[in-house]
């Protein structure tokens, strides 16, 4: 090849430009010309090299570089381009249209404009010369097997005004890029054709979409059959006719005919057409049947003559015979009646349930046709009857909404099993399945009619249909043979001579659907897979004590406390029959008797003087006793809940039959005053501490005793013990004890057993509302319900959401059970001045270290009175008093190794206990002791209470500071030295007095007891005397009472003269 024809000069042209870039890209670049995006283009001379700029999507323009060579007459192009596309795109095609005509930009893009406008012209407008020249596009139908096809031809009109045979179009091409010659009309019959076949090697003429192509090509009369050139036209519409023909002996075909025409094929497309061949014209076929139908028929394969009757049956279920005949002679009726539901009552056995479930069976009525309800039910149905093939057309929209209505009114649907049903399977509904359903079954069988018949629907009942449902009498069997406080009912129906457990059904039936209204009916289920029919009102008075008490290991038999035996009482004025339980028959008469408590005299020997109040807490426990009751005596402290319960056990002495014992449980601490108190007011009670490590013997002989009083450690170690007896009375002194539900004291003295039960406690409710449920759960079992239902109903609500209403109920509920008086209440019948003495137990260790000390002392000093005599021993003699008094009061404070190890300390863990009660109750408090080291550890435990006080000693500067905080500020606790506050102070705000360790002078005592108790003082004031029991503090006391002057000698300093006394009075005081 020469240079010269491999460099031969380009001259661009739109032809040129055609041949190098699809139709699209042109189409695209004629209006970026148009649209003045063609920014800058140069070219060299032979238009071998250009170079330009083009304005795209992007901020800057693009730039494009083009190189064109000219190989023997053929273009060939490289080009490069900054946009995404890189190479030959629709900017390097705008450039290149601005260089064939190097007009300005201005007059290039009118001229893209018109050039465009000049594509838009029809055939009609091109001169006929023009036409002969012009590529055109021609469409050429023909049919295979399965069905007509179309194929794309580029054809010219020739001399004569008819399109030649043209070249054949490769439809690969056509589907990815249009050429450029073809016209936008017939762009647009490709698309719709391409759209309804986009894959495959043939376009098959089918559906809407090929409808309407086939509409437009024939309007532009390029539609053609084969190889004929004449134009296809339009042609009347014909209703086709069906027939069958016998094609041999053994096969017959449906085959479609279409009346006056002998050559023709069916067009698929919707509506469906017809194509005549002989004249070439296209027409509609006029029939109601679907296009699919219409189709399968023409594809119909032979039928066997021994299939005719099969095919026959199977035909009539979707043609109508008057349009699609059948291929055999058989009698034939066609249906058109209106639709009629009907609802059957029934009975049918389902797979999920063990006994035949109450069902509703839904049918579709044609005249005497029925057909099982179905939400997918057939548009037409044959039934042969009596030799007649029915051929019913059924109105599916109708039976679908007669379904949705059933499904409205709160209707479910049913699947009947699979091994019991029929082949044509039944339709039922259902309120639900028994036995949880059955008061809607019931309700339904009774009211619910109107609603079924307002939806226009026949109802029947089926002979087998019956729900069962008895009305029976109602037994309540009771059982009260125990002293638990509480007695069991059962609840029961007779059936047919058969006692039918009830109790768990009504508590399920509560839980499910909660409290009844009394025109309510509770259905259960019975025996044989019956129903028992219950009125809420009978049982009303049982369904608040089931709600509460009753779970579910309860079985069929709940447990009630005796206070609420007034249910009975409501029992029997209903229709149930009470059996048994005469005890807790009589108590409920005896409640429904009550007319409030009455006066009762004390009993006889009792050395107390009650006052009003503690007459009235004695008359109410007397109450509490007699109706078999119990309750928590919940007075401030200070005002005799002792004296008042000691009243009660003689009172109960001395008028019971027989003998009992009753038991006191009480902190260790205080099972000395019990004792004391005992013999002091109720001497003739034969009481017993049964304490100690050699308290075996004690407990072998409990029911001798009159009053056995232990400790809450001890009941833990000695349950077995305890759990064999039924006592008269058990009394829980300091009953917070067992406030925590969960502790396990709290768990065995629960336990036991006894026939009147009561609490003793100034705080019963400390922390939170369950503190108090477990008290009243040892005193009267089953009062506040379960554990889960007192949540629910009282402790959330009135804790967490500060529910007053629930506040008042509960108090209702508690309040005939617990009587509390606080010391404002009762102001007007205290005294000035009440004295206390608090005996105090000391405790393991630190007894068996007074024990130590006693014994080394008595010793020691026995051998020096017999060296030195007695009157030579004064400080020896009160040293050893000092380390004794010491021990009683708090080890830590003795001088001894073996004193710090010590843990236990009777002193302290009293006032630990009972100090935050006091201030709850709205006390000032004045804590006395001689000890500055004691006042010492007080205060430590103080801060660790986060107790505020005021504190005075020797070591005090600032006196009146601490005096005024405790006066007038909020300091509620005072301590004081007996040196630093024994006299010259005024604290009238103090209403309590404490003397941690006892004075041994009574003069001294008193003007320290005097700070509060002087004039100015408007509240009773309170004292309390700690006392060790069995220690050198008792003889010393006692010594003060009935020899004071030994006392004065002993504790003097020498000033009043010598020491008085013998030696066998002194060492009785270490004996």
């Amino acid at each position: 090849m020469s240079a010269k024809l491999f460099n031969l000069p380009i001259k661009l042209s739109l032809e040129m430009i055609a041949k190098l870039f699809s139709a699209t890209q042109i189409q695209k670049a004629q209006n970026y010309l148009i649209q003045g995006r063609v920014l800058e283009v140069t070219a060299s001379s032979d238009n071998h090299d250009i170079e330009a700029y083009v304005e795209g999507s992007a901020a800057e323009p693009y730039r494009q570089e083009i190189t064109l060579v000219n190989v023997n007459h053929k273009i060939v192009m490289r080009s490069h381009c900054t946009c995404p596309v890189r190479t030959n795109c629709k900017h390097v095609a705008a450039a290149m249209l601005a260089l064939v005509d190097k007009k300005p930009v201005e007059e290039q893009r009118i001229n893209q404009w018109l050039r465009q406008l000049d594509e838009q012209k029809t055939v009609a407008e091109f001169d006929d010369d023009d036409q002969e020249d012009k590529d055109r596009i021609i469409y050429v139908l023909s049919s295979d097997p399965h069905g007509i096809f179309v194929e794309f031809k580029r054809s010219k009109l020739n001399k004569k005004g008819q399109y030649n045979k043209g070249g054949k179009l490769a439809l690969t091409d056509i589907r990815y890029s249009i050429p450029w010659w073809i016209d936008p009309e017939d762009k647009q019959i490709i698309s719709l054709l391409l759209s309804s076949n986009n894959h495959g090697s043939k376009i098959y003429i089918e559906g809407e979409i090929s409808f309407l192509a086939v509409t437009k090509m024939l309007a532009a009369e390029v539609c053609f059959w084969e190889e004929n050139r004449t134009p296809l036209t339009w042609a009347k519409s014909i209703t086709p006719e069906f027939i069958w023909c016998e094609l041999d002996k053994k096969h017959t075909q449906m085959q479609m005919r279409m009346p006056g025409l002998d050559n023709w094929e069916f067009i698929a497309t919707e509506p469906p057409l017809y194509v005549e061949l002989d004249y070439l014209r296209l027409g509609k076929i006029d029939t109601d049947l679907p296009i699919k139908k219409l189709s399968l028929l023409q594809h119909m394969p032979p039928v066997p003559l021994a299939q005719v009757d099969a095919i026959s049956h199977k035909m009539l279920q979707h043609f109508s015979p008057k349009t699609v005949p059948v291929p055999s002679e058989i009698d034939f009726c066609e249906i058109t009646e209106p639709l009629n539901t009907r609802l059957t009552f029934t009975r049918e056995f389902f797979s999920s349930s063990q006994i035949m479930q109450p069902v509703i069976r839904v049918d579709h009525c044609y005249g005497d046709i029925i057909f099982n309800a179905s939400t997918k039910p057939e548009r037409i149905s044959l039934v042969k009857k009596n030799q007649v093939q029915y051929q019913v057309h059924r109105h599916v929209d109708q039976e679908l909404t007669a379904l949705q209505s059933l499904t409205d009114i709160g209707l479910i649907t049913l699947e009947p099993d699979p091994v019991l049903a029929s082949s044509q399977q039944p339709y039922y509904v259902s309120v639900g399945l028994l036995p949880e359903s059955i008061f809607e079954w019931s309700e339904l069988t009774s009211d619910g009619f109107d609603a079924l018949s307002a939806l226009g629907m026949d109802i029947q009942f089926d002979d087998d249909f019956d729900l069962q449902i008895t009305d029976a009498q109602l037994d309540v069997d009771l059982v009260d043979d125990d002293e638990s406080g509480w007695f069991s009912l059962s609840l029961s129906a007779d059936i047919d001579g058969q006692s039918v457990p009830l109790l768990a059904l009504v508590a399920r039936w509560l839980q499910q659907n909660g409290e009844p209204a009394d025109d309510d009916e509770l259905i259960l289920p019975g025996p044989n897979g019956g129903f028992i029919k219950i009125k809420a009102k009978t049982i009303k008075p049982l369904i608040s004590i089931i709600q509460e008490l009753f779970h579910r290991n309860s079985g069929d038999v709940i447990a009630i406390p005796r206070n609420r035996a007034h249910i009975l009482n409501d029992l029997s004025a209903s229709d149930v029959r009470l059996l048994n339980g005469e005890r807790v028959r009589n108590l409920a008469t005896k409640l429904a008797e009550f007319k409030g408590v009455i006066p009762i005299a004390l009993p006889d020997g009792l050395n107390a003087t009650l006052r009003d109040y503690q007459k009235q807490g004695y008359d109410w426990l007397c109450f509490l006793k007699e109706y078999q009751l119990g309750g928590i005596l919940a007075d401030d402290m200070g005002l005799g809940k002792t004296v008042q319960a000691l009243a009660f056990l003689l009172k109960a002495k001395q008028e019971a039959t027989e003998h009992r014992t009753s038991l006191i449980v009480c902190p260790t601490s205080l099972v000395g005053n019990w004792l004391k108190e005992a013999n002091k007011f109720a001497p003739s009670l034969n009481v017993v501490v049964i304490h100690g490590n050699k308290r075996q013997p004690l407990l072998d002989q409990i029911s001798e005793f009159d009053v056995v009083v232990t400790t809450y450690p001890l009941m833990l170690r000695d349950e077995s013990i305890y759990s064999e007896y039924v006592f008269d009375h058990i009394i829980l002194d300091e009953a917070q004890q067992i406030k925590n539900a969960q502790a396990k004291v709290s768990q065995v003295i629960k336990t036991l057993r006894g026939r009147f039960r009561l609490c003793l406690s100034g705080t019963p409710l400390e922390n939170h509302l369950g503190e108090l449920k477990s008290l009243m759960d040892f005193c009267l079992p089953g009062l506040l319900g379960q554990h889960t239902y007192f949540n629910k109903q009282f402790r959330g609500p009135i804790e967490k959401q500060a529910d007053v209403e629930k506040s008042v109920l509960l108090s209702k509920r508690i309040a005939p059970f617990m009587l509390r008086r606080t010391k404002k209440e009762v102001v007007s019948e205290l005294p000035e001045k009440t004295v206390i003495i608090q005996t105090l137990e000391l405790e393991k260790d630190q007894r068996n270290l007074y024990e130590s000390i006693r014994l080394v002392m008595e010793k020691k000093l026995r051998e020096l009175f017999a060296k030195k005599g007695v009157s030579s021993s004064h400080i020896e003699f009160l040293d050893a008093l000092l380390k004794l008094r010491q021990a009683c009061c708090d080890p830590r404070l003795v001088k001894l190794e073996q004193a710090q190890q010590v843990k236990d300390n009777a002193k302290m863990t009293w006032l630990i206990q009972t100090l935050p009660e006091m201030i709850e109750e709205g006390r000032k408090i004045l804590i006395f002791s001689q000890f500055t080291g004691m006042l010492a550890l007080i205060e430590d435990e103080l801060k660790r209470l986060s107790i505020s006080y005021s504190k005075l000693t020797g070591q005090t500067r600032d006196r009146q500071t601490q005096i005024d905080a405790f006066q007038e500020g909020d300091n509620t606790v005072f301590l004081i030295s007996l040196k630093a506050g024994g006299t010259g102070l005024n604290l009238t705000a103090a209403d309590t007095v404490i003397h941690f360790d006892p004075w041994w002078n009574p003069a001294a005592e008193r003007q320290a007891t005097d700070r509060a108790h002087r004039i100015g003082q408007v509240n009773p004031v309170f004292v309390y005397k700690l006392i060790a029991q069995g220690t050198v503090e008792e003889k010393i006391q006692e010594m003060q009472q009935h020899k004071q002057g030994l006392a004065d000698s002993i504790l003097s300093d020498g000033t009043q003269g010598p020491w008085q006394g013998n030696a066998d009075d002194l060492m009785a005081l270490l004996s």
